[in-house]
């Protein structure tokens, strides 16, 4: 298998466990009345971290040092946030979607935005 496509598939892996818990956890945070944009960050923040790790590790296989990637990650991940932020605000807010028909539609568009930031800029080949 080439080696893009079987990190696609790692990728995918990551993000399905992921965001299939943060996806969970939205809604069991939302069913207690809590404003949907306030609990979409907080389980982004919390997704983030624990994808960090088996990003780093797993898909990309990194050699990087924590102290240049984890701050990139970061800055990739407050990309994604304000990305899912206003794409719920559209959707939810403006085209008055149910919220978790908007939280499904971020979490696919901030997928595709954050393989390309992390392949490309956090996580880069032969780049310790």
């Amino acid at each position: 298998m080439k080696p893009d496509i079987q990190q696609i598939i790692r990728y995918a892996v990551v993000g399905t466990f992921t965001n299939g818990v943060a996806f969970a956890g939205y809604l069991l945070l939302t069913a207690f009345r809590l404003e949907p944009e306030a609990c979409a960050f907080l389980i982004y923040v919390l997704a983030a971290l624990t994808g960090y790790l088996a990003n780093y590790r797993w898909t990309f296989a990194s050699k990087a040092i924590h102290a240049k990637a984890l701050p990139k990650f970061f800055g990739a991940h407050f990309t994604g946030a304000g990305c899912q932020f206003l794409i719920i605000i559209i959707l939810y807010r403006g085209l008055q979607l149910p919220h978790q028909i908007a939280q499904l539609a971020s979490l696919g568009a901030v997928s595709v935005i954050l393989y390309i930031l992390l392949k490309h800029f956090v996580f880069p080949a032969n780049q310790p």
